[in-house]
């Protein structure tokens, strides 16, 4: 099915900034993820989605129908805030089935949608207390029942987990995730954390600078940014620069390397990421030779030096010393030669990403 998209949307955030073209999709019945930093106009594209912001140019569609100029009133969409905005005199119960209560549904019917949602949200047996005697996650859980049970055909989250500790919003980032799969409803949420998107999300949209630079799967977007900008806001951590392309492969300030077949010969390219994970570290041994010479390039392989281990739950991330320049490395814990040890690095073609810094997408 078609789901949601927003076609070439220029929008303006309150003090009249105007962002876009935004131009996405959301696949119906799947969960993306608005991606990137704070101001970059994600929660605009989100009230742009609700009716709550203004569209200048651009069209906002579901399963084909332009909603572009629908009301809000009109707009079957749910939204659920950072803070939960829930009204602090009123019960769980209450607060859930307001928005029934002023539709002026029956009894019956608001009883009935009332039981299957506090089941559904985990929230059976705390019907009767007020915000105040809540937790950040029950919170959350009751703003998500009170747009759930309007049945909408979309779901927009705006940074729902911004709030809660670390514990529990890795929690509450499963609940979410198990709802919205179960519900099968068409939702797009906001975040500015790479590891909630990620975790979350069936695709990810990153934004930047009022434009939406990439969309894809969470690996595809993690492994495989569309350029610079994307590749660093998804936490690439080691980035060569290039000077040139010859022979296959791309010379660097460390010196030549071998990437992808596909994409070695491509002109364009200003930086190479290597993602720590893909970093090899072995004993020393033969070593085939240095790659600033010439000896090792096509193979990439280099000594080097081990600067620094720390360890991370299960974890080593190394700081290694190649050809001059720092990288950082990480793999599982009592892998690691002796500090003293020499070692050399592997680097696999297939795991080289180029990059350009040329920044993708429509301009205004």
């Amino acid at each position: 099915m078609s789901g949601l998209r927003l076609d070439g949307i220029v929008s303006a955030f309150e003090d009249g900034t105007r962002i876009g073209p935004v131009s996405m999709t959301v696949p119906e019945g799947r969960m993306v993820a608005l991606l990137g930093p704070s101001g970059c106009g994600k929660t605009t594209s989100l009230r742009v989605v609700a009716g709550l912001a203004p569209v200048h140019l651009g069209r906002v569609t579901f399963r084909g129908q332009d909603m572009t100029n629908a009301p809000a009133a009109r707009r079957s969409v749910g939204m659920v805030f950072q803070n939960a905005g829930l009204f602090p005199h009123m019960t769980v119960a209450e607060n859930i089935s307001f928005g029934l209560r002023m539709g002026k549904r029956p009894r019956q019917e608001i009883r009935d949608k009332l039981d299957w949602i506090t089941e559904k949200t985990n929230l059976s047996g705390l019907e009767h207390r007020l915000p105040a005697q809540l937790s950040g996650g029950q919170k959350q859980r009751v703003a998500l029942a009170r747009s759930l049970v309007l049945d909408p055909d979309i779901l927009l989250l705006d940074e729902p987990l911004s709030g809660l500790d670390a514990n529990l919003r890795e929690r509450m980032a499963g609940f979410i995730r198990d709802l919205q799969q179960d519900l099968a409803i068409t939702t797009l949420f906001v975040t500015h954390d790479q590891e909630e998107a990620l975790m979350l999300a069936d695709e990810v949209a990153v934004m930047a600078a009022g434009r939406v630079l990439q969309q894809g799967t969470p690996q595809a977007v993690y492994s495989r940014p569309a350029c610079l900008e994307v590749a660093t806001f998804m936490g690439g951590t080691n980035f060569l620069s290039v000077t040139g392309c010859r022979d296959g492969a791309f010379e660097t300030e460390i010196g030549r390397i071998a990437g992808p077949v596909s994409t070695s010969a491509a002109g364009g390219v200003s930086h190479l990421m290597i993602r720590p994970e893909n970093i090899g570290i072995e004993p020393a041994g033969e070593a085939p030779g240095n790659a600033k010479d010439g000896g090792g390039a096509a193979l990439n392989v280099w000594p080097a030096k081990i600067i620094s281990v720390r360890y991370h739950g299960g974890l080593e991330t190394i700081l290694l010393e190649v050809a001059g320049r720092q990288l950082v490395a990480r793999q599982k814990a009592g892998q690691l030669p002796a500090a003293s040890a020499a070692v050399r690095i592997v680097l696999s073609p297939d795991h080289i990403c180029p990059l350009n810094d040329e920044i993708p997408g429509e301009k205004v």
